[in-house]
C-alpha cells in the first residue's frame, strides 16, 4: 500500500504569505491554514488516517455540518419466481457479495471526534445493523419523508457500526392498487412476502468519508448485478437463494446476517492525496490567501442566503433537512439532448444555467428573514444582488491510475468541486443569453478539467492544522455559495428481460449544508432515461415559496426548451 506523503519540508511560497498576512493583520486571524500534521507512516494494514478530504467531510459530519448522501434506484423481481427483495435470504447473500467487492464498506471510522481520524478495517458486519426493511408498500411522499429522517441524522457508533445504511421499502403499484382480493384497508395484513409485491425502492445512504456520490452509484449497481449473479449460479439447482444455504426436502436453512470479514482478504481503499499529487499554482495560492484573509470577498456581490449557522452549538441547533424530487422525463431529456448539440454545450451546463436563472427570478425583493438570518434580494448598503456563485461536483476517478486500486467502480471518496460565478443580468434576457451562459459555463468547466489534477480544492487542505478549528471559526460568514449541484449519469446495466432482476429510476439526494450553499439540487440518471432532480435545503434556511418557485420555474424552462 502507498503510503502518505510527508508534508515535512521547507516553507511554501504560501505560508511565507500567510505568515506575512497574519503579522500584518494581527494575532486575531484564525490560525487554521499551517500544514495538515496527521499523516504518518502506516504499519497496520487494517487501519490507516484518514486522507484529507476525508478529514473533512468527516469533521462536517461530526459537527453536524453535513451528514451524508443518499443514492436509490427501482428494483424489480424477475418474472414469476417470488423472489422477494426484503427476503434475507436473498438480500443478505448479495449485500455479503458487495461488500467483499468494496473494502470502504467494510470499514469503521475511529476518533471522528478528532484531529486525527482513522479509516479502521472490521472483522465483521451485522447486516441487521445495516439494513432498514419497511414491510408496507409506501408511496412517493411517505419515502422522501423517511429520506430526510436519515439525512437529518448523523450516524450513530462510527466506530462499531460501518456508516452507511440500506433501506427497502416496497413500491405500491397499480397491480396492488386495483387488487380485486384485497381491500386498501387490509393494507396491514400484508407482508414481506406478500405475491403481490414485485417492485422495491432501494436506498443507500451512506458518510461522505467511506464514498462520494459516484460511489453511491455504485452500490447501488453492484447490489443489482450481484442479486443476478446468484440468481444465474443458483438457477441450474432450481433454488434462488445464496450460496453455502441449504434448499432441500427439510426446508431451507436460516441464514445468519453477520458477514465475516477473513484477514488479509481486503485491502484499505486509498485516499485520495496517495493517488494525486494536486499541486497549487502560485496564483491559485493567492487567490485562496486574498480570500481567507479578508483581502478580497468574492461572496460580497453574490447572492448566497443567510450566515452560517454557530457551528459550536450542539446538533440540535442545526436545521433539520428538507427535500423535494422531481423528473425530466426521457423524452426531453431526449430533446434536451439534440439541443444542447447544436448549441456547443452539455446537459450538465444547461440544467446549471436554468437553475441559476430560476433562483434569480426567485430571489425574495428587498429584505427578508428566516430563521436562518437574511435571506432577502438587498445586501447590507440596500443594494440587490449583482452576482450568483455556485460549486460543481467533479469526478476524480479518470485522473487515478488504476494500478493504484481505483477505477471508475471504486467506492471512495474521490471528488472536489469547480467554484464559478455568474452576473444575473446574463439569466434574464431571453434563451439566447440562457445559452450564451451555458456555453461559457462549459467553457470554463472545460478548462478546469484540462489542468489535470492541478490547483484542486482538496490541495489547500494541506496547509489545514486542524480542520475542525477551520469550521467552528467560519460562523457567522457569508456561505461560500449560492447552491452546490451534483451530476451523475451512468450506463444502464445490462438485463435478460423477464428472466433477470431489472432495475430503473435513480434517485439522489443529500443532507443540508451548514457550510455551503442555502441549498444544494443533485441529478442522476442511467443514459437513456429520464433525469432525477434532488433538491436538499436546511429547515429555516430558505423560504418554502423560493424553493417551490425554483423548482417550478426550472421545470417550465426545460418544458419550454422541448417545445
Amino acid at each position: 500500500m502507498a503510503t502518505t506523503e510527508s508534508y515535512i519540508k521547507p516553507p511554501t511560497l504560501f505560508e511565507t504569505i500567510y505568515n506575512i498576512g497574519r503579522s500584518a493583520i494581527g494575532s486575531n486571524v484564525p490560525n487554521v491554514l499551517r500544514r495538515f500534521s496527521s499523516n504518518s507512516k502506516i504499519n497496520n494494514p487494517t487501519s490507516r488516517p484518514l486522507g484529507r478530504i476525508e478529514s473533512y467531510t468527516c469533521a462536517s459530519h461530526d459537527l453536524s455540518i453535513y451528514h451524508g448522501a443518499l443514492i436509490s434506484a427501482e428494483f424489480t423481481s424477475p418474472h414469476e419466481t417470488g423472489l422477494r427483495l426484503t427476503d434475507p435470504h436473498v438480500l443478505y447473500p448479495a449485500l455479503e457479495m458487495v461488500i467483499k467487492k468494496h473494502s470502504s464498506l467494510a470499514c469503521c471510522i475511529h476518533g471522528q471526534d478528532t484531529d486525527s481520524p482513522k479509516l479502521v478495517m472490521v472483522e465483521t458486519i451485522d447486516l441487521e445493523k445495516q439494513t432498514n426493511i419497511l414491510q408496507l408498500p409506501n408511496s412517493e411522499v411517505s419515502r422522501v419523508k423517511l429520506y430526510e429522517q436519515y439525512v437529518s441524522n448523523k450516524f450513530e457508533d462510527v466506530e462499531t457500526v460501518c456508516p452507511w445504511r440500506v433501506i427497502i421499502s416496497p413500491i405500491e403499484t397499480e397491480n396492488l392498487k386495483s387488487h380485486d382480493s384485497r381491500k386498501l384497508s387490509d393494507a396491514s395484513e400484508r407482508t414481506l412476502f406478500d405475491d403481490d409485491i414485485t417492485k422495491w425502492e432501494v436506498a443507500f445512504y451512506f458518510h461522505h468519508s467511506i464514498s462520494d456520490g459516484v460511489g453511491g452509484r455504485v452500490f447501488i449497481t453492484s447490489l443489482f448485478e450481484a442479486l443476478n449473479e446468484i440468481l444465474s449460479n443458483n438457477a441450474s439447482s432450481n433454488s434462488y437463494y445464496g450460496a453455502g444455504l441449504i434448499n432441500n426436502d427439510k426446508g431451507i436453512s436460516s441464514i445468519s446476517s453477520i458477514v465475516t470479514i477473513p484477514k488479509g482478504s481486503l485491502s484499505l481503499p486509498p485516499s485520495l492525496e496517495s493517488l494525486l499529487k494536486m499541486p497549487l499554482s502560485l496564483g491559485f495560492l493567492c487567490k485562496n490567501a486574498a480570500a481567507e484573509f479578508g483581502f478580497t470577498n468574492p461572496t460580497k456581490t453574490c447572492w448566497t442566503g443567510p450566515p452560517l449557522p454557530d457551528a459550536h452549538l450542539p446538533a440540535p441547533h442545526h436545521t433539520n433537512t428538507r427535500l423535494k424530487r422531481a423528473k425530466i422525463s426521457a423524452e426531453q431529456m431526449q430533446k434536451l439532448h439534440q439541443a444542447c448539440r447544436l448549441q456547443d454545450t452539455s446537459i450538465t451546463c444547461l440544467i446549471t444555467t436554468i437553475l441559476l436563472s430560476a433562483v434569480s427570478k426567485s430571489i425574495p425583493l428587498g429584505h427578508r428573514k428566516t430563521e436562518a438570518g437574511e435571506c432577502g434580494g438587498l445586501d447590507k448598503l440596500g443594494r440587490p444582488y449583482q452576482k450568483l456563485s455556485f460549486a460543481l461536483a467533479r469526478n476524480l476517478r479518470p485522473l487515478a491510475d488504476p494500478a493504484m486500486g481505483v477505477t471508475a467502480d471504486s467506492i471512495g471518496d474521490y471528488a472536489c468541486s469547480h467554484d464559478m460565478t455568474v452576473h444575473r443580468r446574463m439569466l434574464e434576457n431571453g434563451d439566447d443569453w440562457l445559452w450564451e451562459t451555458a456555453r461559457s459555463i462549459k467553457g470554463k468547466l472545460k478548462t478546469e478539467i484540462s489542468r489535470g489534477d492541478q490547483d484542486l480544492n482538496p490541495g489547500l487542505l494541506r496547509y489545514a492544522h486542524s480542520i475542525r478549528q477551520y469550521f467552528l471559526q467560519k460562523t457567522g460568514r457569508a456561505r461560500l455559495h449560492t447552491f452546490e449541484l451534483s451530476s451523475i449519469v451512468a450506463d444502464k446495466p445490462s438485463t435478460r428481460n423477464n428472466e433477470s432482476w431489472s432495475i430503473s429510476n435513480l434517485g439522489f439526494v443529500q443532507s443540508a449544508s451548514s457550510e455551503g450553499g442555502p441549498f444544494s439540487l443533485s441529478t442522476i440518471s442511467f443514459k437513456g432515461e429520464g433525469l432525477t432532480l434532488g433538491f436538499s435545503w436546511g429547515e429555516g434556511n430558505l423560504p418554502e415559496d423560493m424553493i417551490e418557485s425554483i423548482v417550478k420555474i426550472l421545470l417550465e424552462s426545460v418544458d419550454r426548451l422541448c417545445r
